[in-house]
């Protein structure tokens, strides 16, 4: 999907909602053109929760090793995609996606 969208340089704009209802300022270069509708719902990491207004994490369905996965970031001040791992005990956002 990143891939397709233009790689991590661009694909965060093609998935974030534009304005700021849901995201802090800037919320550079959204444009939703997806429809996919990102919102900045922040993560929870070891207990704390942080990112709200600022940025999203996405847990994919791809493992790195039995205790962590794979995820994607957006964030506020650009278009790019962060592509990262982490633990699995973490809380992301989640979305369903048709192959």
């Amino acid at each position: 999907m990143i891939t397709s969208l233009g790689g991590v340089t661009a694909a965060g704009s093609e998935l974030k909602e534009e304005g700021n209802s849901h995201w802090g300022a800037p919320n550079a270069d959204a444009t939703n053109s997806t429809g996919f509708t990102a919102r900045a719902a922040g993560m929870i990491s070891s207990g704390t929760s942080s990112g709200i207004m600022d940025m999203v994490r996405f847990w994919t369905t791809t493992e790195f090793d039995i205790n962590d996965a794979y995820y994607i970031e957006l964030n506020k001040t650009d278009g790019t995609v962060v592509v990262g791992h982490a633990p699995k005990a973490d809380s992301y956002s989640v979305r369903c996606m048709q192959d």
